[in-house]
């Protein structure tokens, strides 16, 4: 799955972005392109903050780790007023090894 959108975000708009993800994934979030300084999290199923990235100014923001099969959102938050900004949601299912437990 690579999902990416180019926006423009105007204070004081909180956009949440709703994706989900089918089985255990390496997954990465890149915000860029921005134009004013702009965080993003991370959030579970149930709206709880499990990563965020908070770079200063117009740098990058990123976020990279394992998750499960799920519902997750990405929340750009504006922090010094309107910015423009790609935001790139990209997961990558990790290959089941079988457990050959008992084979000799």
């Amino acid at each position: 799955m690579v999902r990416e959108l180019f926006l423009t975000l105007s204070a004081p708009a909180i956009p949440y972005y709703r994706f989900n993800v089918t089985a255990t994934s390496n997954f990465s979030l890149a915000l860029n392109g921005l134009t004013a300084d702009a965080d993003v999290q991370l959030l579970n199923s149930a709206g709880v903050i499990i990563q965020r990235s908070t770079a200063s100014g117009t740098n990058p923001e990123s976020i990279t780790r394992t998750l499960t099969a799920g519902t997750y959102y990405a929340r750009v938050h504006p922090f010094s007023g309107s910015t423009n900004y790609n935001l790139t949601l990209s997961a990558s299912a990790i290959p089941t090894i079988p457990d050959n437990a008992g084979n000799t």
